[in-house]
């Protein structure tokens, strides 16, 4: 959905970081995309700088931001979130849209039940002014999501300060809206909050599984039912 559409996408004219970029979602990529990627990042954007402690995820919604503003395609990350405000007299429903590329919700038993409790009805402490009835009312809140081609599902892993350690379970299929998502890929995270390492385990066309970690790639022969790394 993402990457072989790129396939028949003109680079001409687009800055060294976006050609470095696209060059790098193909497996027949050669060494200097990278090392060509990593330098106009670093000199781009000061947060991503050389030997400098970066978030994998804040990282990801840079290059998506630039990507798909500099890109005249459709964006397969993009989805919406729908706000719903409830009236408890009426039951009259006031809806706020906002966009979104991924979706960062707290730590729960598994990533299907975070993605449950981030859709909870909540109740709202302060009355809010109901359209309907002409007045302040009490009123809960719930979101609803939107999703698009592909769902980034960001675990908020990080808490005043510290980091949670706890594991979760990992889903081989989500359903969110009545959707079905399937896991392709994962970002691993050890370490602590000022320092740590990433790996990254992806799914292959083929089914299997390979498990990235600086240059090495080496096959992953079962995906872990839980874990504290995500």
């Amino acid at each position: 959905a993402f990457v072989y559409p790129l396939k028949h996408v003109s680079m001409h004219g687009k800055t060294k970081l976006l050609q470095s970029l696209v060059d790098l979602l193909f497996a027949d990529a050669p060494d200097s995309a990278l090392f060509l990627f990593v330098n106009e990042l670093a000199t781009i954007n000061k947060e991503f700088s050389l030997f400098r402690q970066a978030d994998a995820h804040e990282l990801l919604l840079y290059l998506l931001d630039l990507f798909y503003s500099s890109m005249k395609i459709k964006n397969v990350f993009r989805g919406t979130f729908h706000s719903n405000v409830i009236c408890s007299q009426c039951n009259n429903t006031s809806t706020t849209e906002s966009a979104f590329l991924s979706v960062s919700v707290p730590l729960a038993a598994s990533v299907q039940s975070a993605m449950e409790a981030f859709c909870e009805v909540e109740v709202l402490d302060e009355n809010i002014l109901c359209d309907n009835c002409k007045e302040k009312t009490k009123s809960s809140r719930q979101l609803n999501i939107v999703a698009s081609d592909i769902l980034v599902v960001h675990l908020k892993r990080f808490h005043m300060g510290d980091k949670l350690d706890s594991s979760i379970a990992i889903d081989k299929d989500i359903c969110v809206n009545g959707t079905q998502y399937k896991l392709y890929s994962i970002v691993n995270h050890v370490g602590g909050v000022q320092s740590g390492h990433y790996t990254a385990a992806c799914a292959k066309q083929n089914g299997t599984w390979i498990i990235c970690n600086d240059n090495s790639v080496q096959p992953l022969y079962a995906v872990p039912t839980s874990s504290p790394m995500p």
